[in-house]
């Protein structure tokens, strides 16, 4: 039952449905507004938005934008949808030069990929960011309040296996970028969900 649900999710219009039914314009308002504090002071000439979906956070950003993503699917309904450039590649081998990209940009990513796999993409994400660049990593995590059943329920039937509590996308974000010049991690409870940021400079 729920793995033909999810495979009803790889459609992009009802994947779009099912994401406004859960509440996914507050969590992209909120994402939206973390951008324009965290960053307020950046400039950004070159954005790579690794893992785009539909390209629904596209306009968060000016300047160049590409989207990757390996839904084939999801890049064909965000091309007919916004002027913008969309690749089908694979996160774990991104088709981008290295040191090119001034922000590199993942929301909503790393909950679907195993501990290993979140070791290559973090590899990816640091490869392509220019050496004065920032990468944005922003992902949902389960809920810290026990009490938060809805947030339980909504986190197992997420598609994504593998998300981390707090503590361990703290860990994890250090472990994965020890040389970063900065490293900048917040949390934000939206009932029922709670996000993870984190700001790394090159």
């Amino acid at each position: 039952m729920l793995s033909a649900f999810h495979k009803l999710l790889d459609n992009p219009r009802f994947f779009s449905f099912v994401q406004t039914a859960l509440g996914a314009q507050r969590i992209y308002s909120a994402v939206k507004s973390y951008h324009r504090h965290g960053l307020q002071a950046t400039t950004h000439k070159t954005v790579l938005d690794v893992g785009c979906g539909t390209g629904a956070l596209h306009e968060m950003f000016s300047g160049y934008y590409a989207g990757i993503d390996i839904n084939f699917e999801y890049l064909k309904h965000a091309r007919r949808e916004v002027s913008r450039d969309f690749v089908r590649g694979d996160a774990l081998a991104l088709p981008v030069r290295s040191g090119i990209i001034s922000l590199v940009f993942t929301f909503g990513l790393v909950h679907h990929l195993s501990r290993k796999e979140r070791g290559i993409l973090f590899q990816e994400l640091w490869r392509v960011c220019a050496a004065d660049g920032s990468i944005l990593v922003m992902d949902g995590i389960i809920p810290s309040d026990r009490l938060n059943v809805i947030g339980y329920a909504l986190a197992k039937l997420d598609r994504g296996r593998y998300k981390v509590r707090k503590n361990e996308f703290i860990d994890m974000i250090s472990e994965a970028f020890p040389y970063a010049r900065q490293r900048q991690i917040e949390f934000m409870r939206l009932y029922p969900y709670e996000l993870a940021f984190a700001l790394i400079g090159k």
